[in-house]
């Protein structure tokens, strides 16, 4: 099974509405798994990776964050995918350090949300 191969399944599998999937082709062994949706906590958001890459927070702890603004980025083979924010907050803390591997649905930011976005 081929890298084409393997993208197109987990493309798949991410719309698919799937929880887990486990395959096996020759000596190629495949397993994927929806990452838990995050305990939410009253008045902060967890930003998770929108794909697995090489992790770069483009803004520091303590900045506003207002919904919609790039606030860092993920870097796969030849592509950079960007992490934006969902709700206006304040950064409370990057979740991993800068150039780290991280996966799919790992948590890169928390953001203290505003009070009306609570």
């Amino acid at each position: 099974m081929g890298k084409h191969e393997i993208a197109q399944l987990i493309s798949a599998f991410r719309t698919s509405g799937a929880q887990r999937l486990k395959m096996t082709s020759g000596n190629t062994h495949l397993s994927l798994t929806v990452p838990a949706a995050p305990t939410p906590v009253r008045g902060i958001a967890q930003v998770l990776s929108p794909s697995v890459g090489v992790f770069t927070p483009q803004i520091r702890q303590g900045n506003p964050i207002f919904s919609g603004a790039k606030i860092g980025t993920i870097k796969r083979l030849n592509a950079e995918i960007d992490i934006t924010a969902a709700q206006d907050g304040t950064l409370q803390a990057i979740s991993q350090p800068e150039g780290a591997f991280v996966e799919y649905g790992a948590p890169v930011f928390e953001i203290a949300l505003n009070e009306t976005d609570k």
